[in-house]
């Protein structure tokens, strides 16, 4: 009798898996640098997202409230900036701080730090036009496993770039 068995080797098996893990191996590497990219791409794009919200604030004399609750007028608001988070808060006449609850806070993702160069923290975006800053302003964000970085660029009159 001839019978004849059909079925893989123990090589040809070998062979594919060998191929299924090169390939699987490869994409996880590249999606594992996709991932760290958008985590700093996504970072930037909130910061400049909460820099034009600040202006915007200043600029329509919004949360008027929170100063004159405490007697004062707005003079504009604030962003002060820490290595991993920054906080937005209405700048008050008189040195008023209308509290917690008239601020926003923003935490930086694991990993994620913030340096700023071409000014001082804080940057105020005035009421009525412009910001505290006599020349451009750069805020950098670094990813700190890879070192990439991400730059924001705010100008004299608080353009966001």
């Amino acid at each position: 009798m001839n019978s004849k068995k059909s079925g893989f080797t123990l090589i040809e098996v070998l062979v594919g898996l060998g191929i299924v893990s090169v390939s699987f191996l490869a994409g996880y590497a590249g999606y594992q640098d996709f991932a760290r990219r958008q985590i700093l791409e996504t970072s930037r794009e909130e910061l400049k997202s909460n820099l034009v919200y600040a202006r915007h604030k200043a600029l329509s004399g919004d949360s008027a409230s929170a100063c004159n609750a405490l007697s004062d007028t707005l003079e504009g608001f604030s962003v002060t900036f820490a290595a991993s988070s920054y906080t937005i808060s209405p700048k008050c006449t008189g040195g008023a701080n209308p509290g917690a609850s008239y601020s926003k806070q923003v935490n930086l993702p694991t990993n994620v730090t913030l340096a700023i160069s071409g000014f001082v923290s804080p940057l105020v975006y005035k009421t009525v036009s412009g910001t505290n800053l006599s020349s451009n302003g750069t805020l950098t964000l670094t990813f700190g496993p890879t070192g990439a970085t991400q730059i924001v660029t705010v100008t004299a009159q608080g353009v966001v770039q």
